[in-house]
């Protein structure tokens, strides 16, 4: 949506859970490789160690059939992670929708300027 729709060339995308935090940038862009050559504030082994110690703090935090729920929770993401992700291109997406017409060209969320 963001990047096909609204034309927004996307770096970092996190997900926060009450119980962690994930890199969901595969998700939500078309082509993983492209974004990756974008990430310029941390590297990502920089980005994976914050996300990790993130994680940890909060797994500290639950009780053990919480914790087990969370781990499990956690090795799925990053199976899915793995996953190579082929967003439909032939899906018509459309602009922002929503805000006035200036502030969605001024935050380039027209679809028209990549």
């Amino acid at each position: 949506l963001y990047e096909k729709g609204w034309g927004k060339k996307l770096n970092y995308v996190a997900a926060f859970g009450q119980y962690g935090v994930s890199d969901v940038a595969r998700r939500y862009t078309e082509n993983y490789e492209e974004t990756l050559g974008r990430r310029t504030f941390f590297d990502e082994e920089q980005f994976a160690a914050l996300i990790a110690s993130a994680n940890i703090e909060k797994l500290n935090r639950l009780s053990g059939k919480d914790r087990d729920w969370e781990l499990r929770r956690q090795e799925r993401e990053r199976f899915e992670h793995l996953k190579e992700r082929n967003p439909s291109t032939k899906e018509k997406l459309l602009p922002r929708q929503s805000g006035a017409a200036d502030w969605i060209l001024e935050r380039g969320e027209d679809g028209l300027h990549p």
